[in-house]
C-alpha cells in the first residue's frame, strides 16, 4: 500500500529478521528518491504505539518531515506489538532481540529502492537511543541522532523517573520514596539475579509464558541492568547529536547535562536542549503538562503534533553532516 502526499510517499512493506521472522515497517520516500540518503528511526521501550498504529504517532510525524528534507526514512514497530502483534512475541523480547530485529532493518533500509547505502543515518529516541548507540559502533554510519536518551544505568533512571511522576501528582518526596519502594526492591532484585515472582507478587504478572515486571519484560530489564549507557555512547566514532527536552518528565535534562559533561569536548559529539519539548516530541509549557498531555494521549488515542523546533534541529544538523 502506498499513499502519496505533495512531498513524499509512504510504502508499508516488510522486513526479514535474523530468525525468519517478517516484520511490518513504513518507509517515507522523497518525492525524487534517487541516491538518497537515508535514516531509521528506533524508538524506546514499551509496546510499539499504544500497542496500536496510531496514525498521529510522532515517530510517522518525524519520518514524513525527514522526507519532505530529501531522506528516505524508515520506522518500524516491534515484534508482538501495533502492526506485529501477530508477529512474534513482544513478552518473550529482550534488549538483545529487539536490538537484532534493529540491525534487521538497519539492512533493509541500506539496500532499499534510491537509497545511498553510505550515506544512512540513526535516530534513537529514549531506549532507541541506547539501541542506535549500539548499533553505531557495529555499522558504517553517517551519523546518530539521539533524543531523550538515558545515559546512567537504567536502574537509577527508573527511580528518578517514578520519583518525578509522583511528585508532578502532588506527592512529597518522603511519600514518593515509600511507594516506589517496593518496586526498587523488586528492581534490584532483578539487578542482581536475584528476583523471584513469590517475592514480589504485586508487580509480577505473566505474559505469554514469560514474566512481566511492573509492565516491562524480565528478561529486557535483566539485559538493560547489565549496559552502562554512557560508557557505550563515548565508543561511537560517527557524528553524534545529543536533544533533550525541557519539559521531558520521562528522562530528566539531568541526563542530557550527565552527557555532555563527559562527551562535551569530543569532536564528534553536538549537544542541544531544547526548551519546552516533552519526551514524545511535542511542545508542552513543562513536565507536569507533559504528564497531563500523556494521560490524554492514552484516552484519545491522538498524539500531539511534532515539534516544529525538534524537526528543525534535526534536519540543520542533517544538513551539516551530511
Amino acid at each position: 500500500m502506498t499513499v502519496t502526499t505533495a512531498h513524499a510517499k509512504m510504502s508499508k512493506v516488510q522486513f526479514p529478521t535474523e530468525n525468519g521472522l517478517k516484520l511490518n515497517a513504513r518507509v517515507y520516500e522523497p518525492e525524487k528518491a534517487s541516491s538518497a540518503p537515508a535514516i531509521l528511526l528506533v524508538e524506546g521501550s514499551g509496546k510499539s504505539h499504544f500497542e496500536e498504529e496510531l496514525e498521529s504517532f510522532p515517530f510517522f510525524q518525524l519520518a514524513e518531515d525527514l522526507s519532505k528534507h530529501g531522506f528516505v526514512a524508515m520506522t518500524f514497530s516491534k515484534r508482538g506489538s501495533a502492526s506485529n502483534s501477530k508477529n512474534g512475541s513482544w513478552a518473550k523480547s529482550t534488549f538483545w532481540t529487539d536490538n537484532k530485529d534493529a540491525q534487521s532493518a538497519l539492512n533493509f533500509l541500506r539496500k532499499y529502492k534510491g537509497v545511498d547505502s553510505k550515506k544512512v543515518y540513526l535516530f534513537g529516541q529514549s531506549i532507541g537511543c541506547l539501541h542506535s548507540t549500539v548499533l553505531a559502533q557495529k555499522n558504517s554510519v553517517k551519523g546518530v541522532a539521539l533524543f531523550a536518551g538515558g545515559y546512567q544505568n537504567f536502574y537509577n533512571i527508573l527511580e528518578e523517573q517514578n520519583l518525578e511522576i509522583l511528585s508532578l501528582m502532588g506527592k512529597s518526596q518522603n511519600d514518593a520514596k515509600k511507594e516506589i519502594e517496593p518496586m526498587m526492591k523488586a528492581l534490584a532484585d532483578l539487578k542482581n539475579g536475584k528476583f523471584r515472582c513469590e517475592n514480589h507478587k504485586a508487580l509480577c504478572t505473566n505474559e505469554d509464558g514469560e514474566i512481566i515486571v511492573d509492565g516491562a519484560q524480565e528478561k529486557y530489564l535483566t539485559d538493560l541492568f547489565k549496559i552502562e549507557p554512557l560508557s557505550e555512547l563515548s565508543k561511537v566514532t560517527a557524528p553524534v547529536f545529543v536533544i533533550q527536552g525541557t519539559s521531558d518528565f520521562v528522562i530528566a535534562p539531568s541526563e542530557f547535562n550527565l552527557a555532555k559533561g563527559r562527551l562535551g569536548d569530543k569532536a564528534n559529539f553536538t549537544f542541544k536542549l531544547l526548551d519546552k519539548i516533552d519526551h514524545i516530541m511535542s511542545e508542552q509549557k513543562d513536565q507536569k503538562t507533559s504528564l497531563q498531555a500523556m494521560m490524554t494521549i492514552k484516552k484519545t488515542k491522538v498524539f500531539a503534533p511534532l515539534s516544529p523546533k525538534l524537526s528543525t534541529a534535526i534536519s540543520d544538523w542533517l544538513k551539516v553532516v551530511r
